[in-house]
Protein backbone atom coordinates (compact mmCIF):
# COMPACT_ATOMS: atom_id res chain seq x y z
CA UNK A 1 0.00 0.00 0.00
CA UNK A 2 1.42 3.45 -0.78
CA UNK A 3 1.51 6.22 1.46
CA UNK A 4 0.60 9.51 0.68
CA UNK A 5 3.08 12.04 0.73
CA UNK A 6 3.45 13.94 4.31
CA UNK A 7 1.47 17.53 4.51
CA UNK A 8 4.56 18.42 6.05
CA UNK A 9 6.78 18.31 2.46
CA UNK A 10 8.68 21.87 1.86
CA UNK A 11 8.12 23.38 -1.34
CA UNK A 12 11.88 21.95 -2.74
CA UNK A 13 11.34 18.21 -1.10
CA UNK A 14 7.78 18.13 -2.76
CA UNK A 15 9.67 18.95 -5.97
CA UNK A 16 12.20 16.58 -5.57
CA UNK A 17 9.18 13.74 -4.95
CA UNK A 18 7.86 14.92 -7.89
CA UNK A 19 10.69 14.94 -10.37
CA UNK A 20 11.39 11.65 -8.44
CA UNK A 21 8.25 9.66 -9.85
CA UNK A 22 8.56 11.70 -13.37
CA UNK A 23 11.60 10.02 -14.49
CA UNK A 24 10.19 6.45 -12.98
CA UNK A 25 7.21 7.06 -14.95
CA UNK A 26 9.13 8.13 -18.21
CA UNK A 27 11.44 4.73 -18.03
CA UNK A 28 7.99 2.90 -17.70
CA UNK A 29 7.45 4.47 -21.46
CA UNK A 30 3.58 3.98 -20.60
CA UNK A 31 2.23 5.68 -23.51
CA UNK A 32 -0.96 3.69 -23.63
CA UNK A 33 -2.01 4.22 -20.50
CA UNK A 34 -3.87 6.73 -21.06
CA UNK A 35 -5.05 7.81 -17.05
CA UNK A 36 -1.62 7.63 -16.06
CA UNK A 37 -0.57 9.40 -19.02
CA UNK A 38 -3.01 12.19 -18.19
CA UNK A 39 -1.93 12.58 -14.65
CA UNK A 40 2.16 12.67 -15.09
CA UNK A 41 1.68 15.31 -18.01
CA UNK A 42 -0.51 17.52 -15.45
CA UNK A 43 2.22 16.45 -13.05
CA UNK A 44 5.23 17.33 -15.38
CA UNK A 45 3.26 20.93 -15.75
CA UNK A 46 3.24 21.79 -12.26
CA UNK A 47 6.88 20.58 -11.59
CA UNK A 48 8.35 23.09 -14.29
CA UNK A 49 6.42 25.52 -12.53
CA UNK A 50 7.88 25.23 -9.33
CA UNK A 51 10.90 24.90 -10.68
CA UNK A 52 10.70 28.16 -12.09
CA UNK A 53 9.15 29.66 -8.72
CA UNK A 54 11.88 28.16 -6.77
CA UNK A 55 14.75 29.65 -9.26
CA UNK A 56 13.31 33.15 -8.63
CA UNK A 57 13.10 33.42 -5.22
CA UNK A 58 17.02 32.07 -5.31
CA UNK A 59 16.92 35.23 -7.73
CA UNK A 60 15.60 37.55 -4.63
CA UNK A 61 17.42 36.14 -2.22
CA UNK A 62 20.88 36.97 -4.42
CA UNK A 63 19.86 40.66 -4.58
CA UNK A 64 19.41 40.47 -0.95
CA UNK A 65 22.75 39.51 -0.53
CA UNK A 66 24.03 42.08 -3.23
CA UNK A 67 22.20 44.75 -0.88
CA UNK A 68 24.39 43.53 1.74
CA UNK A 69 27.26 43.87 -0.01
CA UNK A 70 26.17 47.70 -1.01
CA UNK A 71 25.01 48.53 2.52
CA UNK A 72 28.67 47.24 4.16
CA UNK A 73 30.64 48.89 1.93
CA UNK A 74 28.32 52.22 3.00
CA UNK A 75 29.70 51.96 6.37
CA UNK A 76 33.30 51.29 5.42
CA UNK A 77 33.15 54.84 4.62
CA UNK A 78 31.31 56.06 6.96
CA UNK A 79 34.18 54.59 9.69
CA UNK A 80 37.06 55.23 7.71
CA UNK A 81 35.88 59.31 7.63
CA UNK A 82 34.77 59.63 11.26
CA UNK A 83 38.10 57.33 12.13
CA UNK A 84 40.17 59.55 9.93
CA UNK A 85 38.36 62.88 12.12
CA UNK A 86 40.16 62.24 15.18
CA UNK A 87 43.47 61.68 13.46
CA UNK A 88 46.59 63.72 14.92
CA UNK A 89 47.50 65.30 11.45
CA UNK A 90 45.43 68.23 10.75
CA UNK A 91 45.70 67.85 7.02
CA UNK A 92 44.26 64.32 7.23
CA UNK A 93 41.47 65.66 9.51
CA UNK A 94 41.05 68.51 7.77
CA UNK A 95 40.63 66.14 4.25
CA UNK A 96 37.94 64.06 6.75
CA UNK A 97 36.18 67.01 7.75
CA UNK A 98 35.38 67.64 3.58
CA UNK A 99 34.32 63.77 2.86
CA UNK A 100 32.12 63.94 6.05
CA UNK A 101 30.16 67.10 4.93
CA UNK A 102 29.50 65.12 1.05
CA UNK A 103 28.98 61.70 3.34
CA UNK A 104 26.44 63.51 5.70
CA UNK A 105 24.19 64.46 2.83
CA UNK A 106 22.89 60.87 3.07
CA UNK A 107 24.26 59.38 6.35
CA UNK A 108 24.20 55.57 7.24
CA UNK A 109 20.41 55.82 6.81
CA UNK A 110 20.01 55.05 2.96
CA UNK A 111 21.33 51.65 4.03
CA UNK A 112 17.60 51.23 5.92
CA UNK A 113 15.98 52.46 2.52
CA UNK A 114 13.67 50.45 -0.33
CA UNK A 115 15.82 48.69 -3.36
CA UNK A 116 15.04 51.66 -5.51
CA UNK A 117 15.72 54.46 -2.80
CA UNK A 118 19.39 53.44 -1.84
CA UNK A 119 20.17 52.49 -5.61
CA UNK A 120 19.32 55.79 -6.35
CA UNK A 121 21.06 57.67 -2.96
CA UNK A 122 24.26 55.50 -3.56
CA UNK A 123 24.61 56.76 -7.30
CA UNK A 124 24.41 60.19 -6.11
CA UNK A 125 26.86 59.16 -3.37
CA UNK A 126 29.24 58.29 -5.94
CA UNK A 127 28.77 60.91 -7.97
CA UNK A 128 29.48 63.44 -5.41
CA UNK A 129 32.84 61.66 -4.75
CA UNK A 130 33.83 62.28 -8.07
CA UNK A 131 33.85 65.83 -7.79
CA UNK A 132 37.52 66.95 -8.70
CA UNK A 133 37.68 69.14 -5.63
CA UNK A 134 38.01 65.69 -3.37
CA UNK A 135 40.47 64.28 -5.19
CA UNK A 136 43.00 64.98 -2.91
CA UNK A 137 41.05 64.58 0.47
CA UNK A 138 39.89 61.29 -0.89
CA UNK A 139 43.99 60.28 -1.56
CA UNK A 140 44.89 61.79 2.11
CA UNK A 141 42.89 58.83 3.91
CA UNK A 142 44.50 55.58 3.91
CA UNK A 143 41.81 53.16 2.27
CA UNK A 144 38.93 55.98 1.12
CA UNK A 145 39.95 55.54 -2.58
CA UNK A 146 39.60 51.81 -2.21
CA UNK A 147 36.70 52.11 -0.04
CA UNK A 148 34.45 54.18 -2.67
CA UNK A 149 36.00 51.60 -5.70
CA UNK A 150 34.38 48.57 -3.58
CA UNK A 151 31.02 50.37 -3.17
CA UNK A 152 30.69 51.27 -7.34
CA UNK A 153 31.87 47.48 -7.93
CA UNK A 154 28.98 46.52 -5.57
CA UNK A 155 26.52 48.94 -6.73
CA UNK A 156 26.95 47.93 -10.38
CA UNK A 157 26.46 44.52 -9.00
CA UNK A 158 23.19 45.61 -7.45
CA UNK A 159 21.98 47.62 -10.46
CA UNK A 160 22.22 44.82 -12.91
CA UNK A 161 20.60 42.20 -10.53
CA UNK A 162 18.00 44.69 -9.46
CA UNK A 163 16.85 45.27 -13.09
CA UNK A 164 16.36 41.86 -13.61
CA UNK A 165 14.62 40.90 -10.38
CA UNK A 166 12.72 44.08 -11.36
CA UNK A 167 11.49 41.87 -14.69
CA UNK A 168 10.53 39.18 -12.84
CA UNK A 169 8.40 41.24 -10.06
CA UNK A 170 6.45 42.65 -13.03
CA UNK A 171 5.81 39.26 -14.55
CA UNK A 172 5.11 37.33 -10.58
CA UNK A 173 1.63 38.96 -10.78
CA UNK A 174 0.93 36.29 -12.92
CA UNK A 175 1.87 34.26 -11.79
CA UNK A 176 1.31 31.76 -8.86
CA UNK A 177 3.66 31.29 -6.30
CA UNK A 178 5.77 28.10 -4.42
CA UNK A 179 3.90 27.42 -2.10
CA UNK A 180 0.49 27.54 -4.42
CA UNK A 181 2.05 25.05 -6.94
CA UNK A 182 3.63 22.74 -4.48
CA UNK A 183 -0.13 22.02 -2.90
CA UNK A 184 -1.06 21.15 -6.21
CA UNK A 185 1.61 18.77 -6.58
CA UNK A 186 0.97 17.14 -3.65
CA UNK A 187 -3.06 16.80 -4.49
CA UNK A 188 -1.87 15.40 -7.77
CA UNK A 189 0.08 12.66 -5.98
CA UNK A 190 -1.84 12.41 -2.64
CA UNK A 191 -5.52 11.91 -4.61
CA UNK A 192 -4.98 11.04 -8.20
CA UNK A 193 -1.32 8.83 -8.58
CA UNK A 194 -1.67 6.95 -4.84
CA UNK A 195 -5.12 5.93 -5.14
CA UNK A 196 -5.05 5.14 -8.58
CA UNK A 197 -1.62 2.76 -8.08
CA UNK A 198 -3.08 1.47 -4.96
CA UNK A 199 -5.83 0.06 -6.86
CA UNK A 200 -4.10 -0.93 -9.94
CA UNK A 201 -1.65 -3.19 -8.21
CA UNK A 202 -4.50 -5.48 -6.79
CA UNK A 203 -6.77 -5.32 -9.40
CA UNK A 204 -3.90 -5.98 -12.72
CA UNK A 205 -0.37 -6.84 -9.81
CA UNK A 206 1.60 -8.04 -13.18
CA UNK A 207 1.29 -4.39 -14.93
CA UNK A 208 1.23 -2.45 -11.86
CA UNK A 209 2.80 -3.87 -9.13
CA UNK A 210 6.40 -2.49 -9.76
CA UNK A 211 5.83 0.54 -10.24
CA UNK A 212 3.78 1.26 -7.50
CA UNK A 213 6.65 -0.50 -5.07
CA UNK A 214 8.66 2.05 -6.90
CA UNK A 215 6.21 4.64 -6.09
CA UNK A 216 5.89 3.87 -2.74
CA UNK A 217 9.50 3.94 -1.65
CA UNK A 218 10.11 7.21 -2.84
CA UNK A 219 7.43 8.68 -1.07
CA UNK A 220 8.28 6.43 2.38
CA UNK A 221 11.89 7.90 1.86
CA UNK A 222 10.91 11.78 1.57
CA UNK A 223 8.21 11.02 4.79
CA UNK A 224 10.45 9.09 6.83
CA UNK A 225 13.16 12.16 6.12
CA UNK A 226 10.43 14.56 7.05
CA UNK A 227 9.74 13.00 10.22
CA UNK A 228 13.40 12.52 11.47
CA UNK A 229 13.31 16.37 11.08
CA UNK A 230 10.87 17.11 13.08
CA UNK A 231 11.95 14.87 15.57
CA UNK A 232 15.45 17.28 16.08
CA UNK A 233 15.04 19.43 19.15
CA UNK A 234 14.94 22.60 19.16
CA UNK A 235 18.70 24.68 19.92
CA UNK A 236 19.00 25.72 22.96
CA UNK A 237 19.00 29.86 23.24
Amino acid sequence: MIQKLSSQARVAESNSVATSLIHLYNEKAWENETHLKSVFTGLTAESTDLTQAINRSKSESVLSELDSECDKCVDSLYYLGLGASHHPDVAIRTSAEQLNNVFGKYGLKITRESYEVENSLILALLKDLEKPELKEHIAAISGYAEAIALLDKAQQKFKTAYVDWEQEKNKEEKRRSASEIKKSIVEIINDKIVPYLNAMSQIAPAAYADFANDVARIIETRNDLIKSRSKKPEPVS
